[in-house]
């Protein structure tokens, strides 16, 4: 079975946007996915001096609930070179909503480009 073909789904996490503070994602609905999902960041500096930017993922059951770091869904710290990265989780270890999470560091106003995708296979044919 080819996997990749119409059932694979590419969901935005994060559009690109520049951020420049502490902050999360909107939350991403998973319903539907099923096995290993990958998820994505792509990640440029723009500016400041020595700029950090840590993200991880977090997950809850409800679109508005508390949301808890995922296990393995750290992702390796950022400065000032540009990035992209890959985690792979499985599915069925992760509640239906899943958010990223973003913490800034440094002076001079640091600012980053971001996007974060997520990959996984429908669950059903249509």
């Amino acid at each position: 079975m080819n996997n990749l073909g119409d059932r694979l789904q590419v969901k935005n996490l994060e559009a690109v946007k520049a951020v420049t503070d502490n902050g999360d994602s909107s939350a991403l609905d998973l319903d539907g996915l099923d096995g290993e999902i990958a998820v994505i960041v792509d990640v440029k500096n723009e500016a400041g001096t020595l700029p950090t930017l840590a993200l991880k993922l977090q997950h809850c059951e409800t679109s508005g609930g508390s949301y808890t770091d995922v296990t393995g869904g750290g992702f390796t710290s950022y400065a000032a070179v540009a990035s992209v990265q890959k985690i792979s989780l499985n599915r069925g270890e992760l509640h239906r909503y899943v958010k990223l999470n973003r913490v800034i560091g440094g002076t001079d106003d640091p600012e980053y480009l971001l996007s974060a995708k997520v990959l996984g296979v429908n669950k059903y044919q249509d």
